[in-house]
């Protein structure tokens, strides 16, 4: 997995836009088999293949943290949402759940139970206030709407 790292300044007007999409930014690889990853701030929440909610930091890809290692409510996705202090992080699970937690605070906001199969995706834009998500229902991926986001 390669996480970006501080990105370099840019003296042209198209050097500046590749750098904001990150085309040029340099990064740092760490071993490590991740499922899903999703940036909020200065970490990046990895969902590893062990089910396990891995907490790195996005300058050195050093783990920081293990928030969730339950064999009940293994990690599938992660999906980050929002920024500044109302920015969180969304977390599929295998057993249904889609659980919320504040990406400042680490704390688990919410835990929603929308879904009776495993959570396979979830989803948002820019636009819109909803966070989609998709996952096992009767055998089938389904999208759904989760939740209005504050």
């Amino acid at each position: 997995v390669r996480t970006p790292a501080c990105a370099a300044t840019r003296a042209t007007a198209g050097g500046r836009r590749r750098e904001r999409a990150g085309l040029d930014a340099p990064s740092h690889a760490f071993s490590a088999d991740v499922r899903s990853a999703a940036r909020a701030g200065s970490i990046i929440w990895c969902a590893e293949r062990d089910g396990c909610l891995v907490l790195r930091d996005a300058r050195t890809a050093e783990t920081m943290h293990r928030l969730l290692c339950a064999p009940q409510q293994l990690v599938w996705c992660v999906h980050a949402v929002g920024s500044g202090a109302r920015a969180a992080v969304w977390a599929g699970t295998e057993s249904g759940p889609i659980l919320r937690y504040g990406a400042s605070s680490r704390e688990l906001l919410a835990e929603l139970y929308r879904h009776a199969g495993g959570v396979h995706c979830l989803a948002s834009s820019k636009r819109s206030h909803f966070v989609l998500s998709g996952a096992r229902d009767r055998a089938e991926i389904a999208p759904r709407f989760v939740t209005r986001q504050r």
